[in-house]
């Protein structure tokens, strides 16, 4: 009688499965390779009539990942703080932002807009209020109606993205899918990763491009390949018409050149084990930006402690070689309000006019 009362059990059990996973594979998110991505906010200026731009990217950890916090899926516990801690990390991120005081372009990544593991904040709306005078988009990257782990806490429905500002109106905007992804039925959970591309007219004739990425985390390499292998034919070609290239963002790679004992915050240092980034990756004249004395990432197998946290850098930007950098800064903000710290860049477009 035990035994098939076990057998009926486990029949359930698999079949409950089966239709979960057949459920998911029929709603599985399923992007276009190219879509158009119309502003849902907007900006009074058309025109890029300055040669001199700031830029900001800043990975925002969909308001949960302050440094209170550890993550599951990278070996911690937790699925998500409390809802007082990721009121407050929102509230701090939100507020960081001085419309009057803020770069020209804001890339941002993990905003989350309807999921369980931020209490279903709507992160995309909240920042866009704050910045009200800016033209932004929205690229969704994470459509999933159920994630079932961890088992007995599941994270449940996400839905999130990357969104880009400016004070500029963009000429177009773009979400391009990157290929590759996970085999079924892991992939049928986990973010379809693409990129934000972005044109903007200049008074010279000439376009600024302006790419805003989130490559993959949890591979072993081969799709970070493939991703910045697609940007560096996309780099290219537009450098080819003459247009200024910017990419910037969470590369989960660390950059070329990137050397742990340079960073001088007091912090433990970590090199991201995957497929490198090759020195010549790119002609002359390229320029790998960042900041090479503070970290941009964190481990988040525990909660952050300075000094035995590892950190890393991650976050960063490429320029072509017509234009120079004048300042790159990472704000060091100790992981308050998310496993990454913003980074500013200002530079300088070489005969914009």
């Amino acid at each position: 009688m035990i035994i098939r009362s076990i057998i009926v059990f486990t029949i359930i059990l698999v079949f409950i499965l089966l239709i979960f996973l057949l459920f998911s594979t029929l709603d599985e998110y399923k992007p276009s390779n190219k879509e158009i991505l119309h502003p849902e906010t907007f900006s009074f200026s058309k025109t890029l009539s300055d040669s001199i731009i700031s830029l900001m990217t800043w990975n925002i950890g969909y308001a949960s990942m302050g440094s209170e916090t550890d993550f599951f899926y990278d070996g911690g516990k937790m699925v998500r703080p409390n809802r007082e801690l990721h009121e407050k990390y929102l509230d701090s991120i939100v507020n960081f932002f001085q419309p009057e005081k803020a770069p020209n372009f804001i890339l941002l990544q993990e905003v989350d807009y309807e999921a369980k593991r931020s209490y279903f904040s709507n992160e995309k709306e909240a920042l866009q209020r704050r910045l009200i005078d800016y033209s932004s988009v929205f690229a969704v990257n994470y459509n999933v109606f159920f994630v079932p782990v961890p088992l007995f806490n599941p994270m449940g429905k996400v839905i999130a993205g990357m969104i880009s500002f400016s004070d500029i109106e963009p000429k177009s905007s773009f979400r391009i899918a990157f290929a590759g992804n996970y085999p079924w039925p892991v992939r049928l959970f986990n973010l379809k990763r693409c990129f934000i591309l972005q044109r903007f007219n200049t008074q010279s004739g000439k376009e600024l491009i302006l790419i805003n990425i989130h490559n993959s985390a949890f591979d072993k390499g081969d799709l970070r390949k493939i991703q910045i292998e697609t940007l560096r034919q996309v780099a290219l070609k537009e450098y080819g018409k003459g247009n200024w290239v910017i990419i910037g963002g969470d590369w989960n790679m660390n950059p070329p050149g990137f050397d742990p004992d340079k960073i001088t915050t007091g912090d433990e240092t970590f090199t991201v084990e995957t497929e490198k980034i090759p020195n010549d990756f790119l002609p002359k004249g390229w320029k790998w930006i960042y900041d090479e004395k503070r970290p941009t990432n964190r481990s988040v197998v525990t909660s952050y402690t300075k000094g035995e946290t590892p950190t890393t850098i991650i976050d960063f930007f490429l320029l072509s070689p017509n234009i120079q950098c004048l300042n790159v800064e990472t704000i060091n903000f100790a992981f308050s309000f998310s496993d990454h710290n913003p980074v500013f860049l200002e530079a300088l477009l070489s005969n914009c006019h």
